[in-house]
């Protein structure tokens, strides 16, 4: 139990990794919609 806490496992990292890309999609989508309205 102590190895896990050490380094992350494969679903800590596919988690963060899906964080990750949730955030990148929508934030560039975000920005294109901003930049649509006062543009």
């Amino acid at each position: 139990m102590a190895e896990t806490t050490s380094t992350p496992g494969t679903a800590t990292k596919l988690i963060a990794e899906a964080l990750g890309t949730f955030l990148l999609v929508f934030g560039s989508i975000g920005t294109a919609l901003f930049a649509a309205n006062f543009g």
